[in-house]
């Protein structure tokens, strides 16, 4: 799956430093809905705070997805913290 994330700073409740990573396990949630664990893929070379990134996860566990379809905006969140947001491009 592709998406545009774009990951908060320091100032906005987010890391001072992006844990954005290949194999970084957040969960993400569309319109207030059910937490989905992701495992990202792909993320570009030293992601730095509010700059729109284009990145790839994989849906690792046996759970309705649907909800993250092409146009859908979610928020990342590492427990009950938000930490990015993001709109999916491509299943």
């Amino acid at each position: 799956m592709e998406a545009r994330v774009r990951m908060l700073g320091p100032e906005r409740g987010g890391r001072s430093e992006p844990c954005l990573f290949i194999g970084y396990r957040p969960h993400l949630s569309v319109q207030e809905g059910e937490m989905l664990g992701v495992e990202f893929t792909s993320v570009p070379p030293n992601p730095t705070p509010d700059v729109q990134l284009d990145v790839r996860f994989r849906l690792p566990y046996a759970v309705d997805y649907s909800s993250l379809a092409p146009g859908a905006e979610f928020k990342i969140l590492e427990g009950a913290r938000v930490v990015g947001f993001g709109t999916v491009v491509a299943t």
